[in-house]
């Protein structure tokens, strides 16, 4: 544990950084003192009047009020770019599942418990039919292809066989 300094108060205060900061920077954050009282804060853009300026654009991309607001803040982004630029292909049509691929993934057994699976295989490459068809596999399942990988890899390497 650190203690903080009057002095080093002092140097954050002319640094434009609140003790309040510096003390939550320190004790709460882990941060070296240094780096406490020297690193300059976080400024966030007030995104509100620029979302009135773009939303009709951001809404025609399929973008949201908060996707728009972590584009500037997180990402340094310009209000154009983050307007404009569509969101990735994994992310639901028009934020909603249509009632053909809620009913397809229902007959395989994905139900909205399995949807984040749904979209990690949208996110590796997988279409969204084919992800939507391809049912959770059983912990036996599971287990033989870990068996048959393990096997196939001491064939291909090798290896003395460690199953029978």
């Amino acid at each position: 544990m650190y203690y903080v300094t009057p002095k080093d108060y002092e140097i954050a205060e002319q640094n434009g950084i609140s003790a309040k900061n510096v003390t939550q920077r320190v004790y709460r954050y882990g941060w070296d003192i240094k780096r406490a009282i020297t690193q300059p804060l976080v400024i966030r853009r007030k995104v509100d009047p620029l979302w009135e300026e773009w939303k009709d654009i951001a809404t025609a991309n399929g973008i949201v009020k908060k996707i728009f607001n972590q584009r500037i803040n997180r990402h340094g982004w310009t209000a154009e770019k983050a307007a404009t630029t569509p969101v990735g292909k994994a992310i639901k049509k028009n934020g909603k599942w249509t009632a053909e691929e809620i009913e397809l993934a229902k007959k395989n057994g994905l139900d909205k418990n399995y949807m984040d699976t749904v979209k990690a295989r949208i996110r590796l490459g997988w279409s969204r039919e084919e992800a939507l068809s391809t049912p959770i596999l059983t912990a036996d399942e599971r287990a033989k292809r870990v068996v048959e990988g393990t096997r196939r890899y001491h064939k291909e390497n090798g290896r003395k066989r460690i199953f029978n």
